[in-house]
């Protein structure tokens, strides 16, 4: 298992500390938008030509966006918007995306950098890959999620079925759902879609919890089964790598370059798995901040034990991935960023 844990935090590190795969930076901004980089506390102004980390989250005011660029791709994160940018993974590839807590986000990528090239939009209740196209995500404070696309094509997944949405279409996941019926484009006043959103919530609060839950239950499900993968993986590492060794001693080139290989294919696997849990980790924080937004909405008066217990217990569910994959990744990044200052100020 010390094989394990310390890929798991190696991983970690990587996965925050470094910038996503894709340069992303802030290009323009209006009104009152801000960032907090991972692991602070605090909200900063935008400044111009900001770079974004893993992890690092983008809000927005009223009236206000912010335009990222994302090597020669458009990102612009509308008015009222909350969103953290990362990684996911698309089949077995490692791809940029965002994590949409609440809003709408209007992207370009028609300069991906070839055909192959990935990136995701996760919201609570879709994922939505492309490859080169136009489109528009909305997430609404009910957790109903819209795509509309105005040019290419983008693959839009639910809780267990995937649609495609071709140019001039929309549609639309209801929290826990599916995508509904594939239409062509009808919504234009995002603010009033927004709007609606908000009052749809209303009285719905502890639905909207228990499905959370749900998610973050399904969540840590996968999460312990990619894990059994990681210890099955280990012991094979550490069983062909001694065959490795011994066959090397023995001078039987054939039987040691065999095993040296298993090794190699045995610790990709587990890599891909330990990438697989954390991306995991980093949607029950998705669900969590979405959750935590639901939860104070409702009136103190209003919020009975069973509410509480259920917002105790995706409270919970987040904390135990947050120790195990972020934590230490956190404050890892966090003494790298001091060093770092320490070095400039000489």
């Amino acid at each position: 298992m010390k094989y394990v844990k310390n890929t798991l935090l190696i991983f970690s590190i990587l996965f925050l500390a470094t910038p996503v795969f894709a340069k992303m930076q802030v290009k323009f901004f209006v009104g009152d938008a801000q960032i907090k980089e991972f692991g602070s506390d605090s909200w900063k102004k935008a400044a111009m030509n900001q770079t974004l980390s893993n992890g690092d989250t983008v809000k927005t005011g009223s009236k206000a966006y912010v335009q990222i660029d994302m090597d020669g791709n458009i990102i612009k994160v509308n008015e009222n918007t909350h969103l953290a940018v990362g990684q996911d993974i698309d089949e077995d590839k490692k791809v940029a995306s965002l994590d949409m807590t609440r809003g709408t986000v209007q992207l370009k990528m028609d300069k991906l950098r070839d055909n192959s090239s990935g990136f995701k939009v996760n919201t609570v209740s879709t994922v939505c890959a492309v490859r080169g196209t136009e489109f528009i995500v909305a997430s609404g404070y009910d957790g109903t999620s819209v795509l509309q696309v105005q040019k290419g094509r983008v693959a839009l997944t639910g809780s267990t079925k995937t649609v495609l949405v071709n140019a001039n279409q929309e549609a639309t996941v209801p929290y826990g759902g599916d995508p509904g019926e594939v239409e062509d484009i009808k919504i234009s006043e995002w603010n009033e879609w927004i709007s609606k959103s908000k009052e749809n919530l209303k009285g719905k609060e502890k639905d909207v919890l228990e499905e959370s839950l749900n998610k973050m239950k399904k969540l840590d499900k996968e999460i312990i089964e990619l894990e059994e993968i990681n210890e099955f993986n280990e012991k094979e590492k550490i069983k062909f790598d001694e065959l490795a060794k011994k066959f090397k001693a023995d001078g039987n080139t054939a039987k040691f370059e065999e095993n040296a290989k298993l090794s190699f294919q045995a610790s990709q696997k587990l890599h891909l798995a330990s990438f697989r849990a954390i991306v995991k980790a980093y949607k029950m924080r998705m669900i969590r901040l979405f959750s935590d937004e639901t939860y104070e909405s409702i009136e103190k008066a209003n919020r009975t034990a069973e509410i509480n217990s259920i917002y105790t217990n995706i409270d919970a569910l987040y904390n135990k991935y947050y120790i195990k994959y972020i934590k230490d990744a956190i404050e890892a990044k966090q003494k790298r960023d001091e060093l770092r200052k320490k070095r400039n100020r000489r």
